[in-house]
């Protein structure tokens, strides 16, 4: 049997992991600044919230390409 898929579901797929990806981020962002513990990518709070952000933009500028309006 072959299966033949189109673009557009791969494209969904693919947009759908990234949203949650970028929700989980804004999450951590949020929970970082009022003081949590827990460092995602830095140690050093200050850092880590400059990282977490760099992704959070980098997130938006594919998610962007794929053609997604709202972030």
């Amino acid at each position: 049997m072959n299966v033949v898929s189109c673009p557009e579901f791969f494209d969904a797929i693919t947009t759908d992991n990234l949203k949650e990806v970028l929700e989980d981020l804004k999450e951590n962002y949020k929970r970082r600044k009022k003081g949590h513990p827990l460092a995602i990518f830095e140690h050093a709070k200050s850092d880590d919230l400059d990282e977490i952000k760099r992704h959070i933009e980098a997130f938006k500028l594919v998610l962007k390409y794929y053609g997604v309006k709202k972030c």
